[in-house]
């Protein structure tokens, strides 16, 4: 975990937000084909809000990175 989210994890945890749940490196599968299954790990995830909270840092600036962020970024738009 980077520095920032090492931070923000100590503000989410054990329900200390608001008394929400939140979870850590948590799989969001968006597709199921042949018993193959593909997901997106979100840094934090509020299931009851279905809230995903991402901490894009510098190792987002790597070439393809962006477009794999978009690609995520929309798909979490359509969940909700």
């Amino acid at each position: 975990m980077t520095e920032e989210e090492k931070l923000l994890w100590r503000r989410l945890r054990a329900h200390r937000f608001k008394g929400y749940k939140f979870r850590q490196q948590h799989p969001i599968v968006y597709q199921v084909v042949e018993r193959r299954t593909s997901f997106y790990v979100a840094d934090f995830y509020c299931g009851i809000k279905k809230l995903v909270i991402e901490l894009d840092g510098k190792h987002h600036d790597f070439p393809g990175q962006q477009e794999y962020d978009n690609a995520r970024d929309k798909l979490m738009k359509e969940f909700g």
